[in-house]
């Protein structure tokens, strides 16, 4: 591993971010949990990302706190983002109306690291979030992307290199016309969302 090279003084590594990974909820079906922005925010306050990418990383995963890396010219500092706090998860959940949780799935490909999403699992169980770990060929994923899903968070992956345009990115994975069919898309939003697709000057 890049880790265990690097330890042995003898190598230079070098990194560069990827992609952007986690999860998305079918925020657009009003009969989910996750339709109710106090289940998404008791969802981040729930799992430990500081933990897992040092454990799952081998000391290259950084956390982000929006689709997009840290060292990217459009990464925003002003998105502060939710810290890890099981209390105040268990708090919003009550809030929400489930005050003893409920059950849900985490949809992944047999292409996608496991253990990072058992540790996300184990996280969530200890707020009562009980979340299947389903694991599905790529085909049938990306049927799941572009037809729905129900009741379940499904893993992304944002290809998110340094140079990637932000427009682009956001007309692909946040838009109506793209990848992810039950995310919640208001109108207000998706006009928005269209100007800053067309925008040239990607500072903007």
């Amino acid at each position: 591993y890049a880790a265990d090279l690097q330890a042995m003084r003898k190598y230079t590594i070098v990194s560069t971010p990827s992609a952007v990974f986690g999860l998305v909820g079918d925020t657009g079906n009003t009969k989910s949990p996750f339709a109710n922005i106090k289940v998404r925010k008791a969802i981040e306050h729930a799992i430990n990302k500081e933990e897992i990418t040092k454990a799952m990383g081998y000391g290259f995963y950084k956390t982000t706190n929006q689709p997009a890396p840290q060292e990217s010219w459009y990464y925003s500092t002003k998105v502060v983002g939710y810290s890890y706090n099981p209390k105040k998860a268990k708090e919003l959940l009550t809030q929400a109306g489930y005050p003893s949780g409920f059950k849900t799935r985490i949809i992944i490909q047999t292409t996608t690291a496991k253990d990072v999403y058992v540790a996300v699992q184990n996280d969530l169980a200890q707020v009562g979030i009980d979340a299947k770990l389903e694991v599905v060929a790529p085909a049938a994923y990306a049927e799941v992307q572009t037809k729905g899903w129900d009741n379940a968070l499904l893993y992304y992956n944002i290809p998110m290199g340094i140079g990637q345009d932000p427009g682009q990115a956001l007309g692909n994975n946040l838009s109506s016309r793209g990848r992810y069919f039950s995310i919640m898309h208001p109108a207000a939003y998706e006009k928005k969302l269209s100007a800053a697709i067309m925008e040239l000057d990607k500072k903007k």
